[in-house]
């Protein structure tokens, strides 16, 4: 089973590739280590597909929290996740 779910915050503009069919969006997933003192930010890059990519693109901003539903793909040595589902989550702010 190849299934991944991911939370993070949108690090920069979506991008469409040359075919206009697919899209890439760049979260920033922030891992805490054991004690929860340190804490690391790594980029991860999320490929939509068409539709999906548009509407989102339209409707979101850098900084914008999503969570993702997708499948792990590998190509040469690069990570990408595959989003199947994408959720926008919106934060309170007291």
């Amino acid at each position: 089973m190849n299934q991944v779910l991911l939370m993070g915050r949108l690090a920069e503009q979506f991008r469409t590739d040359e075919s206009g069919l697919r899209t890439v969006m760049k979260l920033e997933i922030v891992r805490d280590d054991d004690n929860s003192v340190n804490s690391e930010a790594c980029i991860i890059p999320v490929m939509l597909w068409r539709g999906l990519g548009d509407i989102l693109q339209e409707k979101s901003q850098v900084g914008d929290v999503f969570a993702v539903k997708g499948s792990i793909s590998v190509t040469n040595d690069r990570l990408m996740i595959i989003a199947e589902r994408v959720s926008t989550i919106k934060e309170n702010k007291a």
